[in-house]
């Protein structure tokens, strides 16, 4: 599923990073981060400056546009100008009426909660771990790691699966707690981990779309999250703007139960 997290709001692009999002290496994740964030400025840039921009090297940014199914650069700056055209021509008056009313609906969410065992279960002194299972949730969990580390309760990220499955068999203890993000909360293949999880009585918050899933059934605490959809072209995006204000949420609660 697409999505709109950073400046660009999302067709081909996108829809080829979260096809390949498995596939790519740590820095290949961050350089398409970078681009997803600045498609102006890369979309005027030579191959050697975002090699300096992102300090990886020119190969390592030629493979990558491979990967995501581009001849080379030149034609992946074309796409993003052909995308940020097809963003800036969609009719914004009916999709900002729309976001505010999902955003307001997850902030109503959010405050129906029993946000004092959330924070009793942040607040208990151990590791706070977190796990999306795509790319969009990946780039939030991102921004509100950063916004945790400022309030002095850093986040420790989980990019993939099977680092998932390392932290559940060797590192996990009873005092963390494990985060996971998922749009659908529909994950059958982390149903195994899951039941480890509840076994070993570690804290689990999930964090999905409004619906009861197979996540939120093993969760201690499930919180939620609208998402916002709509198309551009013949393309389905998916905004998780919510899932910003709501992790913005958990961080500015963390501060005044403190």
């Amino acid at each position: 599923m697409l999505n709109s997290i950073g400046g660009l709001s999302g067709l081909d692009i996108i829809q080829a990073v979260n096809e390949n999002f498995h596939n790519l290496s740590h820095l290949e994740k961050d350089i398409v981060n970078y681009v997803l964030n600045n498609p102006k400025k890369v979309s005027t840039m030579r191959i050697q400056d975002l090699s300096k921009e992102t300090f990886s090297s020119i190969s390592t940014i030629s493979r990558l546009v491979r990967k995501l199914g581009y001849a080379n650069f030149a034609e992946l700056k074309y796409a993003i100008k052909v995308e940020m055209r097809a963003s800036s021509d969609y009719a914004s008056d009916t999709l900002d009426a729309n976001m505010v009313d999902k955003i307001e609906q997850t902030i109503q969410s959010f405050y129906k909660n029993d946000l004092n065992r959330l924070y009793s279960i942040l607040n208990n002194g151990g590791k706070i771990y977190c796990y999306g299972t795509g790319w969009g949730q990946s780039v939030a969990i991102s921004d509100f790691s950063r916004n945790m580390v400022s309030i002095g309760k850093p986040i420790i990220q989980i990019h993939s699966e099977k680092e998932l499955e390392i932290l559940i068999n060797n590192h996990i203890q009873r005092d963390d707690v494990l985060i996971i993000v998922s749009l659908s909360g529909e994950v059958s293949d982390l149903a195994k981990k899951l039941k480890i999880l509840k076994a070993r009585k570690i804290s689990l918050v999930s964090i999905t779309q409004f619906s009861n899933n197979l996540l939120s059934r093993y969760a201690d605490i499930n919180l939620y999250f609208e998402t916002e959809e709509f198309k551009i072209g013949n393309k389905n995006v998916t905004s998780f703007t919510p899932l910003l204000f709501l992790f913005d949420l958990i961080v500015r609660n963390l501060i005044i139960k403190e």
